[in-house]
């Protein structure tokens, strides 16, 4: 399945993407699908869907792969935003994938978002201490004999 994503990913030519989308609705172990989510799956198929928008026959296998994947909660959805592109699908031309687009975003309404820990906020900390760098003399302040003169330094 790590194969399969990464190619996913390049967003291969037509005829490679067809191959791959087929071995994708081939795949029927809840294990495998699962696996393809936690790849980054939706957010490649999200690409696809606006990258081959005019594919009908990709469009339509993304919509057909779908239903299929193990989602809990919403929080996948939410966090990939393919439910925006799914959405251009079902409010686009008559199509059979527009009907299998509509199914899909009933099928995902019904599904509640989990529960997430909010992330903490750092807190803005002063330097405990200055480092010798911030004392360095600048050009700008001294002459530039001081800077060149080796026997300033003894």
């Amino acid at each position: 399945m790590e194969k399969l994503a990464r190619i996913m990913f390049m967003k291969p030519k037509v005829q490679k993407s067809k191959r791959l989308l087929a071995k994708l609705m081939a795949t029927t172990e809840r294990a495998c699908l699962r696996r393809f989510l936690v790849l980054h799956g939706l957010v490649i198929l999200k690409a696809w869907l606006r990258h081959y928008k005019d594919e009908p026959d990709i469009v339509m296998g993304i919509m057909f792969v779908l239903p299929n994947i193990p989602l809990l909660s919403r929080n996948a959805i939410e966090d990939s935003q393919i439910e925006e592109a799914i959405q251009e699908v079902a409010d686009g031309p008559e199509c059979p994938s527009k009907e299998m687009a509509q199914g899909v975003l009933t099928q995902w309404t019904e599904l509640k978002p989990s529960y997430r820990i909010p992330k903490a906020k750092k807190p803005v900390c002063e330097p405990l201490f200055i480092s010798s760098i911030d004392f360095l003399p600048t050009p700008a302040l001294f002459p530039s004999t001081i800077f060149l003169d080796p026997n300033h330094l003894r």
